[in-house]
């Protein structure tokens, strides 16, 4: 029924229930099931559970529950044809850390819980991702003992053209905030604005030599996010240089 060539999987998953079987076409078997210690492809040390019925032609899953990055994901969905999933679900206490940590992205001072709805279309068959449809709209929460970093994110994936698509959505940090829409990795609109340059520091190359500003950037970013080509307008004020301080704009 799985068809899981690409990635490498592993743990143990215990399963109990009961069963009735007449044929092939009729046949009724429903239980609970239960894994730990599971991996697929990257993700490691998963637990995971689901009460199901499976019949001809559909398998229901509910009370799903997947821990997972440090959060957890609760949701209900089927197997159509055992060939076709859907789920619907709530991601609840993925911290933003974990997260960089899995994509092995740059580490980032900033950490915030993101939590919201997803729904996601697919094939058990790993190829092209799944054909994996994901949509979610996730909430970004302050943790505490970070800097506080809050936003809304609003996410689709396309698993057989490996592009995710982002509707508007937005990051604040206490003294900035930027706005988002696009496809990363290929045309990205942003608006952004900061009262102090130096919390984007991590993120974009500013010189050692500029101390402080404030600064706004409208415009858009093409290509890939490691080495874009960036078209717009930006501005800097209260600008800072080494002990100089400067209250005029600069724009470009």
């Amino acid at each position: 029924v799985f068809q899981l060539v690409n990635f490498r999987h592993t743990g143990k998953v215990d399963v109990e229930g009961a069963a009735r079987f007449v044929s092939p076409r009729d046949y009724r078997f429903s239980g609970a099931a239960h894994g730990s210690g599971l991996g697929y492809g990257e993700l490691h040390d998963l637990t995971a559970s689901a009460n199901f019925v499976a019949e001809p032609d559909q398998v229901h899953l509910n009370a799903i529950q997947l821990a997972a990055l440090g959060g957890n994901l609760r949701a209900t969905g089927e197997v159509r044809n055992f060939r076709r999933f859907t789920i619907n679900g709530e991601v609840t206490g993925i911290s933003t850390e974990a997260l960089t940590q899995f994509v092995q992205a740059k580490p980032l001072p900033w950490n915030g819980v993101l939590a919201g709805p997803i729904h996601a279309t697919g094939n058990l068959s790993e190829r092209d991702l799944h054909s994996l449809l994901a949509e979610a709209k996730l909430t970004i929460a302050p943790v505490e003992g970070s800097t506080p970093v809050r936003g809304e994110i609003d996410a689709s994936f396309d698993g057989a053209a490996q592009k995710v698509t982002l509707a508007p959505s937005w990051i604040e940090l206490p003294g900035s905030r930027a706005d988002f829409s696009g496809t990363p990795g290929q045309h990205l609109d942003v608006r952004a604005r900061s009262r102090d340059i130096n919390e984007l520091r991590p993120v974009i190359g500013i010189p050692p030599g500029l101390r402080s500003a404030s600064g706004s950037f409208d415009g858009s970013l093409v290509g890939a996010l490691d080495d874009p080509r960036i078209t717009g307008h930006a501005t800097l004020s209260n600008i800072v240089l080494r002990d100089a301080k400067f209250d005029e704009h600069i724009d470009s």
